[in-house]
């Protein structure tokens, strides 16, 4: 009875176990198709997330290439648009001899436009150039034999001393073309140039670079920087006596630089070091001779972050005697416009003879030098943005052509630009 009870318990425990087992079985397979169902819907999501991301992707190239485009084309018109910024400056002089100061001022207008990528016109308007306070326009002045003649001053009426066109990467290469009226740097010290002063030099001229090289050449006429003046000058010769153009036993006219060839070759060895070899030659002239043949050599270079040295040497093979011309800057910081309180020391030396420099470089130079020797100092100190005063002197400084004391030279500036 016992037995019998026995297997029919276990029966029944086999019978339930199976149920379970079962019913176990049928909710995992249930669990299964569940998970099988939301992984087939979570695909179709990531599928339709996927899709999604590759249309935003493709909008955002699309905007990112709108943007670029428009960020490109508004950058093409902000630069085709004409621009306009100038200069202005006071100055104080006082020279040995003097029992006062002379004041003058400068303000200067320029103009500016690119016509598409590679033209670029350019033209600067001098109001006043070194125009004598309370002085204007142009007045007579008596000679010796009691003849009037109309006399400017200084430079008391208003000019254009730049307006040209530049033509940039010429055949796709680093090649340039200027036409028009433009200014010359040569050397490096600023005693032979002019481009930051005054320019007017009429012609035309092509730079390229190549390498570590810069070359320019080109021809032109320096006489517009002068008046015109038909000085005259009698010259005995073999018992005879002839009128010729000029104004000492050296036939010079004012220093009238006129038709022209020039050419610059500037080498960069470093960032630190620059040399150029340049030479400007007159080979026609109108109203005065033929009295310039100058080449040059200069020299710069900065050591380390404050301190710079330029040199410039130059000799004129169309005078008798070949003037010549020495002048060497050391300067140490640098006076930046843009950069408030930023200042700067120079020390100049100068050895200079007369009819070396051409008269367009006697104008806004920053310290006398034609016809001179001694020494020279200069110190610049930017007050606020785009404001910077300047003091400068010379001091023992001698005239080349007789040796005589020239005495001290002060000068005081504020200047500023717009």
């Amino acid at each position: 009875m016992k037995r019998t009870g026995f297997i029919a318990a276990s029966i029944v425990l086999s019978l339930l176990c199976r149920s379970v087992y079962a019913a176990e079985k049928d909710d995992t397979i249930q669990e299964i198709e569940a998970l099988k169902a939301r992984l087939e819907l979570l695909e179709q999501r990531l599928d339709e997330q996927d899709k999604q991301l590759k249309i935003s992707e493709v909008k955002i190239k699309k905007y990112e290439a709108k943007s670029q485009e428009t960020v490109k084309h508004l950058a093409q018109k902000e630069k085709e648009e004409w621009k306009f910024y100038g200069d202005a400056r006071i100055r104080s002089i006082k020279q040995d001899g003097d029992d006062s100061f002379h004041f003058q001022q400068r303000v200067r207008l320029n103009i500016e436009k690119d016509f598409g990528e590679n033209y670029t016109f350019r033209m600067r308007s001098i109001l006043m150039n070194e125009n004598t306070m309370g002085n204007s326009g142009s007045y007579t002045t008596a000679n010796e034999r009691g003849r009037f003649s109309l006399d400017e001053g200084k430079d008391t009426v208003n000019k254009i001393d730049n307006a040209y066109v530049q033509i940039n990467k010429i055949g796709g290469m680093s090649t340039s073309l200027k036409i028009g009226r433009f200014g010359h740097n040569f050397g490096t010290t600023g005693y032979w140039a002019s481009r930051g002063s005054y320019g007017m030099y009429d012609g035309l001229e092509v730079e390229t670079t190549l390498h570590k090289m810069t070359l320019s050449a080109g021809f032109g006429d320096w006489g517009g920087a002068k008046a015109h003046v038909h000085d005259r000058l009698s010259v005995a010769a073999n018992g005879k006596t002839t009128i010729v153009p000029g104004s000492d036993r050296k036939k010079t006219t004012t220093n009238k630089l006129e038709k022209n060839y020039f050419f610059k070759i500037g080498y960069a060895p470093t960032q630190a070091t620059n040399l150029q070899l340049w030479h400007i030659q007159e080979i026609r002239t109108k109203y005065s001779p033929e009295d310039y043949n100058v080449t040059g050599i200069g020299f710069k270079h900065k050591f380390g972050s404050d301190f710079t040295l330029a040199a410039d040497y130059s000799r004129n093979t169309a005078l008798p005697g070949d003037p010549s011309g020495t002048v060497a800057v050391l300067t140490y910081k640098d006076a930046v416009y843009e950069k408030p309180h930023t200042y700067e020391l120079s020390l100049y030396y100068i050895n200079v003879d007369r009819y070396n420099i051409a008269s367009p470089l006697t104008k806004s130079i920053n310290i006398p030098t034609n016809d001179s020797r001694g020494i020279g100092f200069s110190a610049s100190y930017v007050l606020a943005k785009n404001i910077r005063a300047d003091f400068l002197t010379e001091f023992a400084m001698r005239a080349k052509s007789n040796g005589e004391s020239l005495g001290n030279y002060y000068r005081f500036q504020v200047s500023t630009k717009f």
